[in-house]
C-alpha cells in the first residue's frame, strides 16, 4: 500500500468527520457522553509506540479507559478474564481493539484469528495499528477479519490525527451491535 494512498484515505476520512451533521457542541456532548461507556485494548509490544499513542489519545481529549497489553497471549488472557485479568468489572470486554501486528509470543495475525473466531469476541472492532506497510500482511489481516488496517503515522501530529479519527470513528460515528 503505497504512503500516498494511506495519507489520501486518512485525508478524506478527516474531512468526512469534520463534515457530521451535528454543531460542534453537540458533538462534543454526545461525544464525551459515549466515550466513557466503552474502553480500548491496545496490544502493543513497544513501550514507545505505547507511550505515543497514550499522548495522542491525551492530546485528543478521549477520555475512555485505556487497557496496554503487551502480548498477543496477554490480549487473549485479558479477553478471557484469564490470569492477572480474573476480575470482570475491571477487565471486561472492550468496545475497541487497537491490535500491531510484530509481537513476541503471539502475533497480531494469530491473535486477531483467534478474536474472529471466537463468538463472544468477534463483533469488537479490530483495527490493525502497525508500522508494517506490507501489502501482503494487509491482505492477510483483512483475510483473518480486521476491521481496518492502517500503517501507523511517523509524525506525532499524523499519530494524533490517526488516533482521534479511529476512535471517532468506532466509537461515535459507527452504530455497534449492543452486546
Amino acid at each position: 500500500m503505497s504512503d500516498n494512498i494511506v495519507l489520501d484515505s486518512w485525508l478524506y476520512l478527516i474531512e468526512k468527520l469534520a463534515r457530521v451533521g451535528l454543531p460542534t457542541k453537540q458533538r462534543e456532548t454526545t461525544m464525551k457522553s459515549f466515550k466513557n461507556r466503552v474502553s480500548i485494548l491496545l496490544v502493543e509490544d513497544e513501550f514507545n509506540d505505547i507511550q505515543i499513542i497514550r499522548r495522542a489519545i491525551e492530546k485528543c481529549h478521549i477520555t475512555n479507559p485505556l487497557h496496554v497489553v503487551r502480548d498477543g497471549v496477554e490480549a487473549m488472557h485479558f479477553l478471557s478474564n484469564r490470569g492477572k485479568y480474573t476480575d470482570k468489572a475491571s477487565y471486561h470486554l472492550p468496545g475497541l481493539i487497537l491490535l500491531d501486528i510484530n509481537m513476541p509470543r503471539m502475533d497480531g495475525l494469530e491473535t486477531l484469528r483467534k478474536i474472529k473466531s471466537d463468538s463472544a469476541l468477534r463483533a469488537i472492532p479490530t483495527i490493525v495499528f502497525t508500522s508494517s506497510n506490507d501489502d501482503d500482511i494487509a491482505q492477510q489481516a483483512y483475510e483473518s477479519g480486521a476491521n481496518t488496517y492502517i500503517a501507523k503515522p511517523a509524525d506525532f501530529n499524523e499519530m494524533k490525527n490517526a488516533i482521534e479519527v479511529i476512535i471517532k470513528h468506532w466509537l461515535q460515528i459507527t452504530e455497534l451491535p449492543k452486546k
